[in-house]
């Protein structure tokens, strides 16, 4: 495989441009999502506007969609409660089956409440534009309609039930700040709460003595502010584990499983600064896979490319590593991104239990009379840069530096030297564990002066 085939972006630290390779990295589809422009940030790396990640995601686009389709339903259903209280209400006017009859404002309400609650489920039927504001207002006004309904049948209540007036609002309005947390929103929970206990403290102060009114108080403070806290609480944690998973089940596609945690944690990752780091950066590459390409039919060629980079992104993934990008018959995999001390014991060791799983793969293969598959893999320790890395309309999460060159290179002198493992002095020097090495002649590689020394992993020493 061609060296520089290995990146579509510049080919070296010094920004040579590079010519466009084989790549078709996972992660590379998903950020030609985002249309951004970098900004200077001070230094060598573009940085990124911090609301980057909210609108790659579009995990608030998919809240504002739940959030109007819940807003649908609950208009629709309180048209039609509504409708169906004013059917109530009239009955027990022309036949009194209640031990009162409820005032002629309650009948205002009513039809005012469904007549709106109906215009609203039909204009959110037609999918208007999301605004922020708008369960606010929605929410105001119902909580001033209902108060008024609550309110004046309060203050219509026979003698006997008269003295009970002023608590008649209380578990009237603890249900329905319950019910405000379909609003999917916080804030719109503590606002229904809120309104709720003023009006309900102030009516209590206007038609009860003072003793009662006092009770009243202290009632709708705890109770009420309870209810409040609790629902704002559970809506706010609904949500946020809501917009984790969606997140999570997205990026699981295109990113290592280490890394989606990381932004499940912090999503500004994907958006903020580039950043530097020592990391190590492991190519896997298929030996003659223009000769297999060749000789078989493309539905084999994909199927033996497919077992192999399963085999490797499993490798890969058990001994902590990231799978940058597929490209073409080639991997491309980092290790310690996030700070793992033991960065290059474990990709020799993903190296060597890819070794192992592919000689079972080939015996496999054997048995079914089916080309074998041979592979090198070229391990490399340095500095490199880390990040969204990309144009306007095409991102990939990546590391660009000369240490991702090396790798690349050491990984295509294997064949040259005939073994399937090579690393470099660097990575070897950072070794912790005791690994059978064998020193190979220092050799040049294309984009640098001086020899790299490197060295042929034979196995783990008992």
């Amino acid at each position: 495989m061609p060296a520089h085939g290995f990146n579509g972006h510049n080919s070296s630290a010094g920004g040579r441009p590079g010519r466009p390779g084989r790549e078709f990295g996972l992660a590379s589809n998903f950020f030609r999502l985002l249309k951004l422009t970098p900004v200077k940030a001070g230094g060598a790396c573009p940085a990124y506007p911090a609301r980057v990640p909210y609108e790659l995601l579009d995990a608030d686009g998919q809240r504002h969609e739940i959030e109007t389709r819940s807003e649908t339903g609950l208009q629709g259903g309180q048209a039609i409660g509504l409708g169906l209280l004013l059917v109530l209400h009239l009955a027990n006017h022309r036949w009194p089956f209640l031990p009162f009859n409820a005032p002629w404002t309650l009948f205002a309400c009513l039809i005012l409440g469904a007549v709106v609650a109906a215009m609203n489920y039909l204009w959110l039927k037609t999918r208007p534009p999301y605004r922020a504001y708008r369960k606010f207002l929605l929410t105001g006004w119902e909580a001033t309609l209902y108060a008024t309904a609550v309110f004046s049948v309060s203050m219509s209540l026979p003698p006997p039930l008269k003295d009970f007036a002023g608590f008649v609002p209380l578990p009237i309005f603890m249900v329905i700040t319950t019910f405000s947390g379909l609003r999917y929103s916080p804030g719109v929970v503590l606002m229904m709460g809120g309104y709720s206990i003023t009006l309900q403290i102030a009516f209590a102060h206007l038609i009860l003595p003072w003793r009662e009114a006092m009770m009243v108080t202290v009632g709708d403070l705890v109770y009420q502010g309870t209810i409040t806290l609790v629902t704002s609480l559970v809506v706010f944690n609904l949500l946020r584990l809501q917009r984790e998973g969606l997140i999570r089940r997205r990026l699981e596609r295109f990113l290592s499983p280490e890394l989606v945690s990381e932004v499940v944690r912090n999503p500004a990752l994907l958006g903020a600064q580039t950043r530097r780091a020592v990391a190590t950066v492991m190519f896997v590459d298929v030996r003659g896979f223009t000769a297999l390409s060749e000789h078989h039919s493309p539905e084999e060629v994909v199927g033996l490319l497919n077992r192999f980079l399963q085999e490797t992104t499993q490798a890969v993934a058990e001994h902590g590593g990231m799978v940058d990008k597929f490209i073409g018959d080639s991997v491309m995999a980092l290790f310690g991104v996030n700070g793992a001390t033991a960065q290059v014991d474990d990709a020799l060791r993903a190296a060597l239990s890819l070794r192992e799983r592919m000689a079972a793969v080939n015996r496999l293969l054997a048995e079914e009379h089916r080309p074998q598959l041979a592979h090198g893999v070229g391990i490399h320790t340095g500095p490199l840069v880390l990040g969204a890395i990309g144009s306007g309309d095409r991102f990939d999460y990546t590391a660009i530096g000369d240490t991702v060159n090396v790798a690349a290179r050491i990984q295509g002198l294997t064949r040259q030297f005939g073994v399937d493992i090579l690393l470099s002095q660097q990575s070897r020097a950072l070794l912790a564990g005791t690994f059978e090495l064998a020193a190979m002649e220092a050799v040049h590689v294309r984009g640098r002066e001086e020899p790299v020394a490197i060295w042929a992993c034979k196995g783990r020493t008992t």
